[in-house]
């Protein structure tokens, strides 16, 4: 692509919606030490819509919690703001994206089947490696690709061509990607988080998660989304567009202090947390 493509391109994307306010208000909100849960609470209340499904993901066999939670206040101070503003975003990110055709070069619904599994993974690393906040981890695992839905959404025939080179050269995404558009998914999800204003740690897994050695803030977490998303194509999980799996770096193995059996057990254990994460496909 000549250099004139690319920046019209990129002016496409650089137009990409930004959040509802109300997201970006709890974002602002959870970096403010003296804000409150009532506040918090009150700020996704003032959104029926997204106060219903962040109540739906909490009552859910996703968190087990044994008795019903009635208002977001009350799951604010359970779960803690980070956790709340982690929801709304899954939440927002499902209504803006999640909707699209079952088509035959890339099928949705099985993209976000995949980044599921790969949110489920990372949460189940997340706690092995002892990172400190698992629903983030989960959270960066679910959004890691939406920058291929970026590209299918607003720049779709573009898209559909990246797609037939993947599928006639049987190549992986985002070296189809670098070849056609000269940016890849990353690189949109990088825009994305800029124009989104996302906190710093979450970038990274979004820009960085196929190379995780450019990790500045948070290169634990972008270790974290690198394996997570091979073993969920090992393990088969939906379909994040490609038949292929990237070459593991060893390195991020070692960083998250995997052991073997740890490797072993992580199958059984996500077939038994996709279960219950599977209410997340609900919000489409």
């Amino acid at each position: 692509m000549d250099k004139a493509k690319l920046k019209e391109l990129i002016a496409r994307i650089e137009k990409l919606p930004t959040l509802p306010v109300v997201v970006s208000r709890i974002n602002a909100m959870v970096q403010n030490p003296k804000t409150s849960a009532k506040e918090v609470g009150a700020a996704i209340a003032s959104d029926p819509s997204l106060s219903a499904k962040v109540l739906r993901l909490v009552n859910s066999a996703y968190f087990g919690f044994p008795s019903q939670i009635s208002s977001v206040t009350h799951a604010t101070t359970i779960l803690g703001f980070n956790a709340i503003q982690n929801l709304a975003l899954s939440a927002t990110v499902f209504q803006m994206f999640g909707e699209g055709g079952a088509e035959d070069l890339f099928d949705r619904r099985r993209f976000w089947e995949h980044s599921l599994g790969v949110g489920v993974i990372s949460r189940i690393l997340a706690e092995k490696s002892r990172y400190p906040d698992r629903e983030e981890a989960f959270t960066a695992g679910l959004i890691h690709d939406v920058g291929k839905i970026v590209l299918d959404q607003f720049v779709h025939e573009d898209f559909m061509a990246v797609m037939n080179k993947v599928r006639a050269e049987d190549c992986l995404l985002y070296e189809a990607e670098s070849a056609l558009l000269g940016l890849t998914h990353a690189n949109v999800g990088y825009i994305l988080a800029q124009k989104w204003n996302l906190p710093k740690k979450l970038q990274d897994p979004l820009s960085y998660h196929h190379t995780v050695g450019l990790s500045k803030y948070n290169p634990q977490l972008t270790s974290i989304i690198h394996v997570a998303d091979i073993f969920c194509r090992a393990f088969k999980i939906g379909h994040g567009g490609d038949n292929k799996i990237p070459s593991l770096d060893k390195s991020n193995v070692l960083e998250l202090k995997l052991a073997p059996p740890d490797i072993e057990q992580l199958r059984d254990q996500t077939e038994k947390e996709i279960e219950k994460a599977e209410v997340f496909l609900e919000m489409m």
